[in-house]
């Protein structure tokens, strides 16, 4: 202040228009952040899309929907493997166990001792209520079905107000207001006390409210993902790496009007975002066919930005990505269609050495390639094969049903009618005129049924090489075995199932590391 009214006015003025100047330039700072973060999701998108296009076919030969306009008959052997290596390798949530580090000196040993057994306690009671399982089953049904399962894991902290401190904070701020209020009504004498009074209320309150709110819940939240619904940053070379990618985005639906309620400060931006519907169940005609066309990785997600394909009635969603950018430890949100940040970026409250919430599993990785591969995607051919052979003999047994010819010109044409009207097991009169029945009616030949065509064993045998399977627990069983056959076939197995099941241990120490963090 300078003291000269003018320039005072002059300066104010001045710094108004600088500060509107620096919003202004906030604001395009952020509209270009945002474009630039969602253009390299949009790149990302498309460098992957050949993967998403194999989770909707690897999902299509689980349901035994693939080729349905080809084959009429179609055996979920893929869907049935699933679920018998599901229950081998996460029939339970494991127990974490705490090795002690090299250590000297006896009364060290002993606390980190303590401390171990501590941890395992605590890691396995917070397991047990994130529900790890009801995300870990999943899981591990994605990464056999379509080669990759995700998870993400998150410390969420929920406050409340308490209500006795409510309402003392209420008391005061009436108080306050009753000052103002005698303030107002005697402005033309001296109130020195009020100003006093009023400070120390305006203290307290502001006191109390920091102790007013207290903690409701404290925990981990485990949740399953789709594979669809994750994208790890085209420099990460392989997926198997994903926790040194620089980000990863995580794909979240929500309801516009719920977006609008959970972010009231952008509510009039998301009027311009990207709408989805949410698509309803494909027919199983609609889940087979080829998937070689365009635009066929969308088959994959569960929702649509056309409103014709949705049911009516339905809700408009927003697509809302929560990028994870290791390179500036941030966490920042956008949704598609909006250029502007859903909520300011911040730091993830619970900090940890990997930073990525997320865990991945995959059984099977090539060498050389970004993407994992899925069993079914190994087996597609046999399980063509299998579907093929099947369809092929019931063709053969529908077209190798008996027949029976007749003359008709030896026949009355009542009497004719009559025989071709006929059905099973009917006695149908008729006057053979004298002629003897074997030269009026006579069977037709047909191609006879060579059981040896058809048989899928080999293909069974081939398909339980690739998954990994014991014959015994597929129940295709045919030729009894001896004890040692059975045994040598049982190592087999323990060893393949081995190989995926240490893949997945190896994941959930990970996991009880970030937990235990």
């Amino acid at each position: 202040m300078t003291g000269n009214p003018m320039l005072d006015a002059i300066d104010a003025e001045a710094a108004r228009e600088a500060e509107e100047a620096r919003r202004a330039q906030a604001a395009l700072d952020e509209e270009a952040a945002v474009k630039d973060w969602l253009k390299r999701i949009d790149d990302a998108r498309d460098f992957d899309k050949a993967a998403r296009e194999g989770y909707a076919k690897d999902r299509t030969y689980c349901q035994a929907t693939a080729n349905s306009d080809v084959f009429d008959v179609r055996v979920p052997i893929a869907g049935t493997y699933v679920n018998i290596l599901t229950t081998f390798l996460y029939a339970r949530d494991p127990e974490a166990s705490v090795e002690l580090a090299e250590a000297c000196g006896v009364r060290v040993k002993e606390d980190a001792k303590a401390f171990a057994t501590t941890l395992e306690i605590v890691i396995g009671r917070v397991w047990k209520k994130a529900r790890l399982k009801q995300a870990a089953d999943p899981l591990v049904r994605s990464g056999l079905s379509v080669a990759i399962g995700w998870m993400k894991a998150a410390w969420h902290r929920e406050t409340g107000n308490t209500p006795a401190m409510q309402q003392e904070i209420a008391d005061m701020q009436a108080q306050v207001a009753a000052i103002n209020h005698l303030e107002r009504d005697l402005a033309q004498g001296e109130t020195p006390d009020t100003g006093t009074k009023r400070a120390e209320l305006e203290q307290r309150i502001a006191s109390l409210e920091e102790q007013a709110q207290r903690i409701v819940f404290n925990g981990l939240f485990v949740d399953f993902v789709r594979a669809e619904d994750i994208q790890v940053a085209p420099e990460c070379a392989c997926l198997r790496d994903y926790a040194s990618s620089p980000w990863i985005a995580h794909r979240i639906f929500m309801p516009l009007d719920e977006a609008k309620a959970e972010h009231p400060e952008v509510a009039e931006k998301l009027k311009s975002a990207t709408t989805y519907f949410r698509a309803p169940p494909r027919t199983v005609t609609e889940g087979g066919g080829a998937f070689s066309g365009p635009g066929n990785a969308e088959k994959a997600d569960e929702f649509t930005k056309a409103l014709s394909g949705a049911p009516s009635g339905s809700r408009p969603f927003i697509c809302k990505w929560e990028i994870w950018d290791k390179r500036t430890g941030h966490v920042i949100t956008v949704a598609e269609g909006c250029n502007a940040y859903l909520r300011a970026p911040f730091k993830p409250e619970q900090r940890t050495t990997r930073f990525y919430p997320f865990f991945s599993w995959a059984p099977i990785w090539n060498d050389g390639q970004r993407h994992p591969q899925s069993l079914t995607d190994r087996s597609r051919s046999l399980l063509d094969e299998y579907d093929r052979t099947r369809t092929n003999y019931r063709t053969h047994r529908r077209r190798a049903i008996p027949k029976t010819g007749f003359d008709r010109s030896a026949l009355e044409v009542e009497d004719a009618n009559r025989l071709e009207a006929a059905v099973s097991n009917e006695m149908v009169g008729l006057s053979l005129n004298g002629l003897r029945p074997e030269q009026v009616i006579f069977p037709i030949s047909y191609n006879q049924i060579d059981p040896a065509l058809y048989d899928t064993s080999v293909i069974r045998q081939e398909l339980e090489l690739v998954w990994g399977i014991q014959e015994a627990l597929s129940s295709s069983v045919r030729v009894a075995k001896t004890a040692t056959e059975a045994d040598i076939q049982q190592q087999g197995t323990e060893s393949r199932m081995g190989y995926a099941r240490d893949s997945l241990d190896e994941m959930l120490s990970d996991f009880a590391v970030y937990t235990g963090e």
